[in-house]
């Protein structure tokens, strides 16, 4: 594995090491006399740093400090040994020295509370103080601003990727797609990973996986947040659209479905940001003809919008309908809807429609 180092500076003195391979693996103290430099930090499935362990002059190892946490990330009464010597600890943030609350790159968290103390800059959900979707038994937000992680493009010459935004991990890869770390590791390498810079292939994917270059989103992972799905649809109706489709099946681009992906979320139309409010149904409990669980048609073109009053954008709500098409026949039988600003309709619409002139003929998933 490849270590990065990265400094710590105090009055021109290097204080400590933070020791990197694929996400941190603890910190190397230049200061420390007379016992072990290195520490090493054990995390949980969300990132929080749950034990911290050195390894002692006389080889063995030692519990440096253990921290259980309540679901907002407040450490538990009984449970939290710690010797002040690790500064980071809820999510794998660093903890601010003078309010004692985790620092994430945008702004404070209250654990006590599970709310943050300054309002979201991208106005994720319906209060600007929620975080993590107000699940953060499941879910995560990397710096204080979004829960997005690995994203899913399809590039104007139909080529997939999954680039990695900020505070992308391999974990964070595995968990998002189902696929084990060992699958992760020959995907992405032992380089540390950079937000936006980063990028798995669809080609390599490809070779993994028999030619397929779609990786599922799992709908039961902490990382499937509205954000996520959402980029996940758009990735879906961008190929099938690169395929020659007017729809495409939830069970092509997403494992462990529910029967509707919901949320509110920020999406980039290429010349302006929109805040999108979607509901789309991906199945229902039976099929039309009572043989079992249906799988819609989720359509993909033939966009419609329509100016209404509303109360989501102070009566300057537009509603873009796109169509549901039959799980047997494949005829269009219902529609779902897209609701934004109506200053947004015209460049939303236009990204909806896009086509690609060099089409990649990607493999489904049957």
């Amino acid at each position: 594995m490849l270590w990065v180092w990265f400094a710590i500076y105090r009055d021109s003195k290097v204080l400590e090491h933070t020791i990197y391979g694929a996400s941190r693996l603890g910190v190397y103290k230049r200061q420390v006399t007379g016992a072990s430099p290195y520490f090493y930090e054990l995390t949980d499935h969300l990132g929080n740093v749950r034990a911290v362990v050195s390894k002692e002059t006389n080889e063995t190892v030692a519990i440096k400090g253990a921290t259980d946490y309540y679901p907002g990330g407040m450490a538990m009464p009984g449970g939290n040994l710690t010797t002040n010597q690790y500064r980071y600890g809820y999510q794998g943030q660093e903890v601010d020295p003078e309010t004692g609350k985790p620092a994430f790159q945008l702004r404070l968290w209250d654990a006590r509370i599970g709310r943050w103390l300054t309002t979201d800059p991208k106005r994720e959900f319906s209060s600007p103080y929620l975080g993590m979707e107000n699940n953060p038994i499941k879910k995560i937000d990397p710096d204080g601003g979004s829960t997005e992680e690995w994203k899913p493009v399809v590039s104007t010459d139909g080529s997939v990727s999954y680039i990695a935004e900020a505070g992308d991990t391999v974990q964070s890869f595995a968990q998002q797609y189902g696929i084990s770390m060992d699958q992760v590791s020959s995907l992405i390498g032992t380089n540390s990973i950079e937000a936006g810079v980063t990028t798995v292939s669809g080609t390599d994917v490809g070779n993994m996986f028999n030619g397929n270059q779609i990786l599922k989103l799992d709908l039961t992972s902490g990382l499937a947040t509205g954000q996520r799905k959402w980029d996940q649809h758009i990735f879906a109706s961008d190929l099938s659209k690169d395929y020659g489709q007017d729809n495409y099946k939830a069970n092509q681009f997403f494992s462990n479905l529910r029967y509707i992906i919901k949320g509110k979320v920020n999406f980039d139309y290429g010349t302006g940001n929109a805040l999108v409010y979607y509901e789309i149904p991906v199945r229902r409990t039976s099929t039309f003809d009572g043989s079992g669980m249906s799988m819609n048609g989720i359509g993909v073109t033939n966009a419609h919008s329509k100016f209404q009053g509303g109360t989501l954008f102070d009566g300057q709500n537009s509603n873009i309908r796109l169509p549901l098409y039959h799980p047997v026949t494949n005829n269009k039988f219902a529609t779902y809807e897209l609701i934004i600003h109506r200053v947004h309709d015209i460049g939303v619409m236009n990204r909806l429609g896009r086509t690609f002139s060099d089409r990649s003929r990607i493999k489904f998933l049957d």
